[in-house]
C-alpha cells in the first residue's frame, strides 16, 4: 500500500491543462472588459462635468440678461454662430485640462463638439471614438474601439 501511495508523481491530464488555460484566458478577458467599462464611465463623467460647467455659464448669462431686461438680445446672441463657436471652444479647452487625450490605456480621437440652439435651449453634443490599448512585449495592441456620445442642454427662456 505504501508503495502505491509513494508512486504518484502528480501527472496531469491534457484536459485539465486546457481547462486551466481556458479559465486564465476567461479571467483576462473579463478584467479587460471591466477596465474598458470603468474607463468609459470615467470619460463620460468628466465630459458631463464640463457640460455642467458650460450650463452654469449659460445660466449665469441668462440670469444677467433677464435682470438687465435684454433677454431677447441674449437669445438672438445664443442663436449666432460666433457664440456657439465660443461655447464649443470653451468646452474643448476646459475638457482638455481635465481629460488627457492619450494615456497608456486609451486614445481619444475623432472628437466633435456640436453646439446648436433649438426651441429656446442650447444643446451641446460631444462625440468621440476611444481606442483602448494593451501593451504586450513592448508593443501596443488595440483591444477595443468604442464611440461615446454625451449630450447636455440648457434652457435660455424661462
Amino acid at each position: 500500500m505504501q508503495r502505491i501511495l509513494r508512486n504518484q508523481r502528480g501527472d496531469i491530464t491534457v484536459g485539465a491543462v486546457f481547462l486551466i488555460l481556458f479559465l486564465v484566458i476567461l479571467t483576462v478577458f473579463l478584467l479587460t472588459f471591466i477596465n474598458v467599462q470603468i474607463q468609459c464611465a470615467n470619460i463620460r463623467s468628466k465630459v458631463r462635468i464640463e457640460l455642467n460647467n458650460i450650463s452654469a455659464l449659460i445660466a449665469s448669462r441668462t440670469y444677467d440678461a433677464m435682470r438687465e431686461g435684454n433677454l431677447d438680445e441674449y437669445v438672438h446672441q445664443c442663436n449666432s454662430g460666433e457664440y456657439q463657436q465660443y461655447l464649443s471652444m470653451l468646452f474643448r479647452v476646459n475638457l482638455l485640462k481635465s481629460l488627457p487625450k492619450k494615456t497608456k490605456d486609451y486614445t481619444i480621437n475623432n472628437e466633435s463638439v456640436n453646439v446648436s440652439y433649438e426651441a429656446g435651449r442650447i444643446i451641446i453634443t460631444y462625440r468621440c471614438n476611444i481606442k483602448f490599448q494593451v501593451a504586450m512585449y513592448g508593443t501596443q495592441y488595440t483591444v477595443y474601439n468604442r464611440p461615446i456620445t454625451v449630450e447636455g442642454y440648457h434652457n435660455t427662456k424661462f
